[in-house]
C-alpha cells in the first residue's frame, strides 16, 4: 500500500503541467518513491494539497483563469476542471492567476487569487485579491494586488480561513468564516522581507510571521 505524503510538490517551474507525487517509504526506494502525473487539458499546476479524506485537490492556471480539479483515486482520474472566477468578473484583458489553496477538515476548498488590474490602470477599486470557496463564490478580499509580493491562505479546523498578503513593507489580513463571510475588519503589521508565512494552529487560532 502506498502512503502519500499531505505536503505535495506542484509542478511550476520546468515541470510545465505535472505535479509530484512523493510515497513514503524507505530512500533506498529511490526513483520508485516518486510519480510524476500529467494533469489533462493544457493548464498549469499552481498548488496542490492533500484533504484528510486522501482527495488530491489542484489549483490549476487556464487561459480563462483558476480552475479547480481533483482526484479521489491517487491522481489516476480527474474531474472535469471547475472554472472560478464567473463571467461577470471577466473583462477584455483582465487576467485572473492562482496564488494559495487551502483544504479544510471538512473538505471545503479554499483559494486565493489576483489579477492584472493595476496594469490595465483599471479602477484601484478593482486592484484586489479575491478569495473563493468552493463551490465557487467569489469573495473579494482587501489588499492591492498591484504592489503585492506573496499571499497566503490558511484553514482552521472549524472552517475559518485566513487571508494573508504582503504589500511593500506591510503584512495585512482577513480572516473568514466557513461559510465566505468576513469576519471583522482586516489587521495589518509593519514586515521586513518579501515573503509571508504562517500556520493554522488545532485550537482554531492563527499565527503569521512577517
Amino acid at each position: 500500500m502506498i502512503h502519500f505524503h499531505r505536503s505535495l510538490c506542484a509542478g511550476l517551474a520546468g515541470l510545465g503541467y505535472f505535479f509530484i507525487l512523493a510515497a513514503a517509504g524507505h530512500a533506498s526506494e529511490g526513483a520508485s518513491r516518486v510519480n510524476v502525473i500529467r494533469v489533462p487539458g493544457d493548464a498549469k499546476v499552481a498548488k496542490a494539497q492533500l484533504g484528510a479524506d486522501s482527495t488530491i485537490h489542484l489549483l490549476v492556471d487556464a487561459e480563462d483563469g483558476p480552475r479547480y480539479v481533483k482526484s479521489t483515486d491517487a491522481g489516476v482520474t480527474f474531474s472535469a476542471p471547475m472554472t472560478i472566477v464567473d463571467a461577470a468578473s471577466q473583462k477584455p484583458g483582465l487576467k485572473f492567476h492562482s496564488e494559495d489553496l487551502a483544504v479544510g477538515k471538512d473538505g471545503r476548498v479554499h483559494v486565493a487569487m489576483a489579477n492584472n488590474a493595476w496594469k490595465l490602470k483599471l479602477p484601484e477599486a478593482e486592484w484586489g485579491f479575491y478569495y473563493a470557496n468552493l463551490p465557487p463564490g467569489e469573495i473579494r478580499t482587501p489588499g492591492t494586488s498591484g504592489m503585492r509580493m506573496s499571499l497566503v491562505t490558511l484553514s482552521a479546523a472549524d472552517g475559518a480561513t485566513l487571508i494573508a498578503w504582503k504589500n511593500k513593507h506591510v503584512l495585512g489580513w482577513q480572516l473568514y468564516d466557513r461559510k465566505g463571510q468576513s469576519q471583522g475588519a482586516p489587521g495589518s503589521a509593519s514586515s521586513k522581507g518579501n515573503g509571508a508565512a504562517g500556520v493554522a494552529l488545532p485550537t482554531g487560532n492563527f499565527i503569521l510571521f512577517p
